[in-house]
Parts: structure tokens; C-alpha cells; sequence
């Protein structure tokens, strides 16, 4: 079964997401945004962390990676986002001076990903699926394998959808059409059974924000 687990952590409530694969005692970290110790206090010691996967590298997705590495050894942690991340990535430290937000330092990827791809949490694959719009390089995560916590297929939607609402434009690289765009024809497709899980706030259903979502009545 696969197990995931929602931490939300800083000021901003940021969901990080630890997803493990049981039977291999196998997990990824989804946006270890800050506030480690307690993501650390939610992965079991016989569990083997393989992976950390970014949605995008807004400040408060990924403050925590560098701590995180250092937790462990980093030499045999994957680093995985989309390669025009980097242009988010590269301003991290301007965004922590700018934002007043705990920073603890640069990381640097060590794989990328694309639309397509699939990433591996033991035995579960997870499809990417390009979602720009809120930030240059985003991209979210999909399983259509439903032995999971919530017995459906999943979405980790980072800043794209939210219930009721979808990500902000206004930081640079946003763009409010792209992001339409990228939910109506990414998101929008996936079975409406799919659970949503967002970047902030509670998670949601693809076939409610299909019918309800203001941005799309």
C-alpha cells in the first residue's frame, strides 16, 4: 500500500508530502518546504528515503531541501524537478531576503523530469504532467494506482489547483492564461474520482473544482 502523509509546515502552511511504498519501505518527499524536524518525526526508521521531488522552487515548496539532505546521506538522495525550475531555483536566496523566510541554503538537482515521465515510489509510478502557469517549470504528479491511503487516484497538484481556487500569477514567471490552460487541459482530464492534493489547504476532488471552481463556472 502506499501511504501518504500531509505535513503542512512554516508560516505558510505549506503541504509537504511524504509518500511511502510499505511493502518496500521505500519514501519520496514531495516539497520539504521547512520545519524538518517534523517531517523527519513522520518517516519511519526502517523506511529508506529514496527521493526528494519539487513542484516548483517558490520559497516556501522548497526552504528545507538543503536541511533535509543534511539529514541524511545526501550522495544517495535524488533531486528531481523540471529543468526551467532552475529559473525559479536560482533567485531562492532573494526570495528568502524578500519574504523574511528561513532559508537553509542552495541544493542542486540531481535528475530531471518532463511531461510524461514516470517517477517511482518503490513499486507506484507517478506520471508528470507539466502544469505552468503559477511558476515557470511546475509540474505535478499523478498515480492512477489506487492501493493508497485514500483508495483513488491521486494528484499532488503543488500551487496549480486548490478547493475553490487555483495558484497566484502575480510572482514573476506567472501567467494567469497558462495556468488555465494547464489545469483545464492536465488536470481537468484525469478521472473526476482523482483526489487532489494541494500545495495549501485541504485536498480536494478534480470532478468538484470541474463544477464549482470559480475560475472555471
Amino acid at each position: 500500500m502506499l501511504v501518504i502523509k500531509t505535513i503542512p509546515v512554516t508560516m505558510y502552511e505549506q503541504n509537504t508530502r511524504i509518500l511511502i511504498d510499505e511493502g518496500c519501505k521505500e519514501a519520496v518527499v514531495v516539497d520539504p518546504g521547512g520545519d524538518i524536524q517534523a517531517i523527519l518525526n513522520e518517516l519511519p526508521s526502517d523506511v529508506l528515503l529514496k527521493q526528494i521531488w519539487i513542484t516548483h522552487s517558490h520559497i516556501d515548496h522548497v526552504s528545507g531541501v538543503s536541511e533535509l539532505l543534511n539529514s541524511f546521506d545526501a550522495d544517495s538522495i535524488d533531486v528531481i524537478a523540471h529543468p526551467e525550475d532552475d529559473f525559479n531555483r536560482e533567485n531562492l536566496a532573494i526570495q528568502a531576503q524578500m519574504m523574511q523566510f528561513p532559508y537553509s541554503g542552495g541544493f542542486n538537482t540531481t535528475q530531471s523530469c518532463n511531461e510524461g515521465d514516470s517517477l517511482m515510489v518503490g513499486d507506484y509510478s507517478f506520471k508528470v504532467l507539466n502544469t505552468p502557469g503559477h511558476a515557470v517549470g511546475h509540474v505535478s504528479f499523478y498515480c492512477d494506482n489506487k492501493q493508497n491511503t485514500f483508495n483513488e487516484t491521486i494528484l499532488i497538484a503543488g500551487d496549480a489547483l486548490f478547493k475553490g481556487s487555483i495558484g497566484r500569477t502575480d510572482l514573476p514567471g506567472g501567467n494567469h492564461q497558462q495556468l488555465l490552460s494547464s489545469i483545464k487541459e492536465k488536470l481537468f482530464t484525469l478521472p473526476d474520482s482523482t483526489i487532489v492534493c494541494p500545495g495549501h489547504g485541504p485536498n480536494t476532488i478534480i470532478g468538484f473544482e470541474k463544477k464549482t471552481n470559480p475560475f472555471f463556472a
